[in-house]
């Protein structure tokens, strides 16, 4: 037996329990709850492997909340087109149907009744309440249809103050502007802010 036996084991035996432990982890790894990085302290090649897997099991959770993320977008554009669906399928017929019975009534209803304008009132109501919510089913149809957000960093108290600019000239909107900073970065979509 030669002086570098001893050393040889205690390297042998370190790198078989390091891939035991490895191999446990491996076989542990799971999309559905967070997994518990590798513990391990040295500096050497097997200290590169286990910060190489932990930094993996970083990028495999971070996937996992975009994906689920995405998801859940994916499931709101679902809903958003079946309400635009559900609301705007059964609102032509309804104009149509309501214009209609305007034509028909109007056309025989004298001028001078007390109640012609009160009919006139009414069917212009209902046909603009339809066509409301027409612009309802309209505006969920859109937002089914948007583009996922983008993640980037960009300054935020500008994109405020342009909002904000917006209602300067209106009389009924009274904005107040109480910024203590003049730049603030946030990660986010600034079109869709």
């Amino acid at each position: 037996m030669n002086d570098n036996t001893p050393n040889s084991y205690w390297a042998s035996n370190l790198l078989t329990i390091l891939l035991r432990i490895m191999s446990r982890k491996f076989t542990t790894i799971n999309l559905n709850h967070l997994n518990e990085p590798v513990e391990w302290k040295s500096d050497d090649e097997i200290g590169d492997v286990v910060t190489a897997f932990n930094e993996m099991l970083t990028r495999l959770d971070e996937s996992k909340a975009e994906l689920a993320q995405n998801e859940k977008r994916s499931a709101w554009r679902e809903m958003a087109k079946q309400v635009a669906h559900d609301i705007k399928n059964p609102l032509t017929p309804m104009k149509l149907t309501i214009q209609q019975l305007q034509r028909t009534i109007l056309r025989d209803l004298p001028y001078d009744l007390p109640q012609s304008d009160r009919i006139r009132q009414t069917f212009d109501s209902l046909i603009e309440q339809i066509d409301n919510l027409s612009d309802i089913s309209t505006s969920f149809a859109s937002f089914a249809n948007m583009p996922l957000p983008k993640e980037e960093l960009f300054e935020i108290v500008s994109v405020l103050k342009k909002a904000a600019d917006l209602y300067a000239d209106d009389p009924k909107v009274i904005v107040n502007r109480d910024f203590e900073v003049k730049k603030v970065n946030i990660l986010g979509d600034r079109k869709l802010i």
